[in-house]
C-alpha cells in the first residue's frame, strides 16, 4: 500500500464528497453546510459508491459475467465461436489478475468515509 496514493484517493473523494454534498444538500434540500444530517447522508453515499466497487474489482468478481459475455458474443458473432469453442478457452483468455494495492486503498479510503457518516448519524438531534 502507496501512503501517496491513498492520500490522492482519500482527496478525490472528498473532493466527490463536497460535490455531492452542495449539489444535492444544499441546492437540492436547501439545508445548511453545517447541517449533520446532511453530512452524514453525502459522506454515506460517495463512501458506498466508493466501497462496494473496489471490494468487486479487489475480489475479481468481473469473472462472474465472463458465461454471459461468452453466449452473447458466441449468439451475435459467427467468427467469435471459431476463436474460442468453449467457454473455458474464453475464459483462460480473458483471465487477468486485477488485484493491486489500488483497489484495497479506494476501499480503505471509502470505508474512513463511512464511518465518519456513521459519527455524524450518531449526532443528530432527533426531534422528540
Amino acid at each position: 500500500m502507496k501512503l501517496g496514493r491513498f492520500i490522492i484517493i482519500l482527496v478525490l473523494l472528498v473532493l466527490v464528497f463536497l460535490l455531492v454534498h452542495y449539489i444535492v444538500f444544499i441546492r437540492g434540500f436547501s439545508k445548511e453546510f453545517g447541517d449533520v444530517d446532511a453530512l452524514s447522508n453525502s459522506l454515506f453515499i460517495v463512501g458506498v459508491l466508493g466501497f462496494f466497487p473496489g471490494l468487486m474489482a479487489h475480489l475479481n468478481t468481473g469473472q462472474f459475467f465472463y458465461g454471459f459475455q461468452y453466449s452473447f458474443r458466441s449468439v451475435v458473432s459467427g467468427d467469435f465461436k471459431k476463436r474460442f469453442p468453449s467457454l473455458s478457452d474464453y475464459i483462460m483468455y480473458k483471465k487477468r489478475d486485477v488485484r493491486d494495492t489500488v483497489y484495497l486503498e479506494i476501499m480503505i479510503a471509502a470505508a474512513l468515509l463511512i464511518v465518519a457518516s456513521i459519527y455524524f448519524a450518531m449526532q443528530w438531534d432527533y426531534p422528540s
